[in-house]
């Protein structure tokens, strides 16, 4: 069992998530806007700047696993810039301030949605490397942060 962080884990898909993973006996550190155990906003710098710093401190830099569930749809009167500051940066700073944590753990894995990669960039790779494959249905959320596994970079 290990630490996983799930960001929009107040609702929907990250909370449905989340609940898996804790009744299988994993730790879960959730982000959201409100009502979590990280409460910070995705969509602007500061609050992912603030999230990494308070999902560092409460895994001890050990993770196991990190699902980027936050993220909005598009809208009539929702700027596009909105979508692209929590859909895309949201996952992509996480991925890469959590990045030596996820390395640190025993089997480490990260799940991004399509919402993480709009416009065909590969948030893992954006982050520093990794494969990416997207996780969705039932079984998805089962499984949804072994669906991408980073690579740490080895020394020759």
């Amino acid at each position: 069992m290990g630490t996983f962080v799930i960001t929009g884990a107040a609702s929907g898909i990250g909370a449905a998530t989340a609940h898996r993973l804790r009744q299988d006996g994993n730790t879960v550190i959730g982000v959201d806007i409100q009502e979590s155990d990280v409460v910070a906003d995705l969509a602007t710098p500061e609050g992912r700047s603030k999230a990494v710093d308070q999902i560092l401190e409460k895994s001890d830099g050990r993770l196991e696993g990190l699902v980027p569930c936050a993220g909005l749809t598009g809208l009539p009167d929702r700027p596009g810039s909105l979508l692209v500051s929590l859909n895309y940066f949201g996952s992509v700073e996480l991925l890469t301030g959590l990045r030596e944590a996820l390395s640190a753990g025993e089997h480490p894995a990260a799940a991004c949605g399509r919402a993480a990669a709009p416009v065909g960039v590969d948030p893992l790779e954006r982050a520093g490397g990794g494969d990416f494959r997207g996780a969705g249905g039932d079984a998805g959320l089962r499984r949804a942060a072994e669906a991408v596994t980073p690579r740490p970079a080895r020394s020759p």
